[in-house]
């Protein structure tokens, strides 16, 4: 059993204890406004492990046809029809932390409190890269092969800026409905790189922040995701290109924790441990209960045989996807 001990920390005596801790490098400014409302966070409250919307389907521009003013002769009507969209909710645990009160006695704290109230700042951030890198894993699985540029089998396949117009062309004259890039910090220097040489100035103004590519404009969200990279040699990466309200993660309700002292060792323990839920859902499409399951893990989500296109047109879905080194 893992214990937080004595022995686990830095002793100082009289000198000052630094309150810094270890920071995650992977930033989470990618929700709503972070990410031009390509990914939305908000509350929600649900019961049960799916949510259902139906809408009616577009009924084709075949509707409008020429008249024959010659003919008087029967004419097949048309219909509207129903399909529905299909959210999952997501059943997550914080595992139980143990911290001895020793420990914190000797640095001049206290387990109850600010051993609890480090834990939670750390946790907090991991609650939030879980649900991102959920989220992106369920993107890249279930943007069709008709809005997929893939380039990884290419020689060199390296991104550039002639692949990110012709992802977005695969929207075609929708192409516009493409608001924001989330890319993997290895795609986006490579970028940069090409832009330096191109001669193309300003393009660069900070890392893992929202950035401009001058004559696209459109944001691109750098994250380093492990959803966004294929192991290999070489690794290939993927690269998404967002619409409006492409994923939506739905918190239900607040993250619940619990605390205890736990006796009977040798030391008194503080215990904390904690649970939460969300739902994913994205723009035209399903999740597909028969084949996904309840409470879908990682693998899950990012299978494509998990999410089911329900609009018939490509251009009402999440958006587009290239594949490249």
């Amino acid at each position: 059993m893992a214990i937080t001990n004595l022995s686990d920390f830095k002793i100082y005596d009289e000198q000052f204890q630094g309150g810094m801790i270890e920071m995650l490098t992977q930033y989470d400014q990618v929700f709503n406004d972070g990410s031009a409302g390509t990914i939305r966070l908000v509350t929600d409250d649900m019961l049960g492990y799916y949510k259902r919307e139906a809408f009616f389907q577009n009924i084709g521009s075949s509707i409008v046809s020429r008249q024959d003013t010659t003919s008087n002769a029967a004419v097949t009507p048309h219909k509207l029809s129903q399909s529905e969209l299909v959210e999952v909710k997501l059943f997550r645990k914080i595992e139980p932390t143990d911290i001895t009160y020793n420990s914190f006695a000797e640095i001049g704290g206290d387990p109850e409190g600010e051993g609890s109230y480090i834990l939670g700042k750390q946790v907090a951030q991991i609650i939030t890269l879980e649900m991102l890198n959920g989220v992106l894993k369920a993107l890249v699985a279930a943007v069709p092969s008709t809005l997929t540029n893939d380039q990884s089998a290419a020689t060199p396949g390296t991104i550039d800026f002639a692949m990110i117009l012709d992802t977005i062309a695969k929207f075609g004259d929708n192409h516009s409905r493409v608001k924001a890039f989330v890319m993997h910090s290895k795609n986006w220097f490579d970028i940069q790189k090409q832009g330096l040489t191109d001669g193309f100035e300003n393009i660069v103004n900070g890392i893992l922040t929202a950035h401009y590519v001058p004559f696209f404009n459109r944001p691109v969200i750098v994250t380093d995701s492990a959803s966004l990279l294929v192991s290999g040699s070489p690794n290939t990466y993927r690269v998404l290109g967002l619409t409006d309200n492409a994923a939506t993660l739905s918190k239900i309700g607040d993250v619940r924790m619990a605390a205890q002292q736990v006796l009977g060792q040798e030391q008194l323990v503080w215990r904390t441990q904690g649970e939460y839920r969300y739902n994913i859902s994205l723009k035209g499409f399903a999740y597909d209960t028969a084949n996904g399951g309840i409470n879908p893990d990682a693998t899950a989500l990012a299978t494509a045989s998990n999410w089911d296109k329900a609009v018939a047109s490509d251009y009402d879905t999440a958006g587009v996807l290239l594949k490249c080194k």
